[in-house]
């Protein structure tokens, strides 16, 4: 019964390793602006988070603002969120060291952001 269970998890182990890696990865951002940040600055950054688009590795991208909620498990206190979708692990690597991104995060977001979690899984 042993070999059975070490078997089916080594074969089990190797399948999810393959599958994995060829999964797509969703790459979440939340963000929360500094006290101060106006409507109309917050709208402007929002407009250009578009720019992450354009990089080759970006397979989709999404941005928002939370759903009001009543409920206690929902947590709606972020300013926006950013959504990425990627083909794979290593195009998530190449976009977090693409040009664009780097200068995105230092001129958009660095001057208003007060804080961000990120969330990647497949």
């Amino acid at each position: 019964m042993k070999k059975l269970f070490l078997s089916a998890v080594i074969v089990f182990g190797f399948a999810v390793s393959a599958y994995s890696a060829e999964q797509t990865i969703t790459h979440v951002v939340l963000v929360w602006v500094n006290e101060g940040v106006s409507e109309e600055q917050i709208t402007e950054v929002i407009d250009k988070t578009n720019v992450l688009s354009t990089i080759d590795a970006v397979q989709a991208l999404k941005i928002g603002r939370p759903v009001p909620s009543d409920r206690e498990i929902v947590d709606d206190s972020f300013t926006f969120a950013i959504s990425v979708e990627f083909k794979n692990a290593a195009d998530m690597q190449r976009y977090i060291v693409d040009q664009t991104h780097r200068e995105y995060v230092q001129t958009v977001m660095t001057p208003v952001v007060k804080k961000f979690v990120v969330y990647d899984f497949q």
